[in-house]
């Protein structure tokens, strides 16, 4: 029961879908600034299990990019591979780029981790 109540304090604080301050062209945890991101990192590895709150970033930023992946084809012609790095990788970069760059969001950092994949080759 424990574990399930700090999954969905974790959900609901990283989800900020309702918030005012959101763009109108993008919304939920994407927009997340990373100083934020970061401060949950922090938060949630002192009271949790970290595997919780890394899953949802990999679920984010996997999600983003994949969708990123549909457009990026109908514009380019081709799709970037997605199954280059390991998710864990993915993760690590992400955090790596936000401790690096506080004051931009996580939608920065995917578009960032997106644009050093490699063409997908069949």
């Amino acid at each position: 029961m424990k574990k399930l109540l700090g999954i969905l304090v974790l959900v609901l604080m990283w989800c900020n879908v309702g918030v005012a301050r959101e763009p109108g062209y993008m919304i939920g945890p994407i927009t997340n600034k990373c100083e934020k991101t970061i401060d949950l990192l922090d938060t949630f590895s002192k009271k949790n299990p970290l595997i919780i709150f890394e899953n949802s970033i990999e679920n984010t930023i996997t999600s983003f990019i994949s969708a990123l992946n549909l457009y990026h084809n109908e514009i380019n012609g081709y799709f970037k591979n997605l199954n280059y790095d390991d998710r864990k990788y993915i993760v690590s970069y992400t955090i790596n780029y936000c401790k690096k760059n506080p004051d931009d969001t996580l939608f920065d950092a995917a578009l960032d981790y997106f644009k050093t994949l490699p063409k997908y080759k069949e």
